[in-house]
């Protein structure tokens, strides 16, 4: 776990764990919340194209 939840959208009875987890545990929820922010913030739209620049560049020679 970094910054979600992961589960299997298949797996109902495991998607409903993890939300009544996130639901009732207050240490998860802030847990998950602050990493992610932490991860929103490394990201710009500057960034963003500079990185698909990049990808458009390398596929394109």
């Amino acid at each position: 776990m970094h910054n979600c939840l992961r589960t299997d959208y298949w797996n109902a009875e495991r998607t409903a764990d993890q939300v009544h987890a996130l639901l009732s545990d207050d240490g998860l929820y802030e847990e998950l919340s602050w990493r992610g922010r932490e991860e929103v913030r490394k990201w710009s739209w500057d960034r963003i194209a500079r990185d698909t620049l990049k990808v458009y560049g390398a596929v394109s020679k």
